[in-house]
């Protein structure tokens, strides 16, 4: 069984400054490098709730929006996981843990946990983000100083593990620097979901008075599954492209 990735305290900044990896296999998670180049696969945030959190009348996705004094993200949890949104408020302190995703060129989290904490955990939280820094910042300095030496990913990666060095940190440096040389191919392919979304958004903008989820279906029950479709049309509910006026029945924001 594959381990599970630990979540890594973040201030919500650090995650817009980072660049979204859209993993190559579908087994695999997407992850963030950030600028001092550490792979994120699951953020641990401290943030003030600055929306009314919002759930589906199907209960199949809700959305809620945070801040934590340095920027804002919207988060979303799906199906089983919206119970999540039922004990916590408007103007609540709260850690959540989860992943990062994109769209549209946003950054969000998919909720995984989310609790009401004091005050004063903000502060703890700050203090273990900057000592997480200090941590990483004497690593990552020997992290370079390995892959200038070695100039190749697969020696520099060996080197490092022998060293005690975390690998990943090699990894995000060989990212950053293809990414740095390829300015151009910074914009990831589309993929096949957020192509699909696109499409379930022209859609249901096209059509001016709403349309029925079974219509959706019906129109693109030849390119993609049910659940493909499904799945597409609960993120865009939930990013505010579109909103559900009856069970079932959607239209354009």
């Amino acid at each position: 069984m594959k381990k599970r990735a630990p979540s890594v305290r973040m201030h919500l900044d650090e995650i817009h400054k980072g660049t979204f990896v859209t993993a190559e296999e579908d087994f695999e998670l997407n992850y963030l490098i950030t600028t001092d180049a550490r792979k994120i696969f699951r953020v641990k945030v401290v943030a003030t709730i600055v929306s009314e959190p919002y759930i589906s009348d199907d209960s199949a996705y809700g959305r809620v929006t945070l801040d934590d004094g340095f920027d804002t993200i919207s988060g979303a949890v799906f199906r089983e996981q919206t119970g999540l949104l039922e004990d916590v408020e408007l103007g609540q302190i709260v850690q959540v843990m989860g992943k990062i995703r994109e769209w549209q060129g946003e950054k969000q989290l998919t909720l995984e946990a989310i609790s009401p904490v004091e005050s004063n955990f903000m502060l703890l939280h700050r203090i273990e983000i900057i000592n997480a820094h200090k941590e990483h910042a004497a690593l990552l300095k020997q992290a370079q100083e390995i892959y200038t030496r070695e100039q190749d990913l697969r020696s520099a990666r060996e080197v490092a593990k022998q060293e005690g060095i975390p690998t990943d940190i090699i990894e995000a440096l060989d990212e950053l620097k293809y990414l740095a040389e390829h300015p151009e191919e910074e914009e990831p392919v589309v993929s096949k979901n957020e192509m699909m979304k696109s499409q379930v958004m022209s859609f249901i903008e096209s059509n001016e008075g709403g349309v029925e989820m079974d219509k959706i279906l019906a129109t693109f029950s030849d390119t993609y599954t049910t659940e493909e479709i499904e799945d597409a049309v609960k993120e865009l509910l939930s990013i505010g492209e579109i909103f559900e006026r009856k069970i079932n029945f959607f239209v354009k924001v």
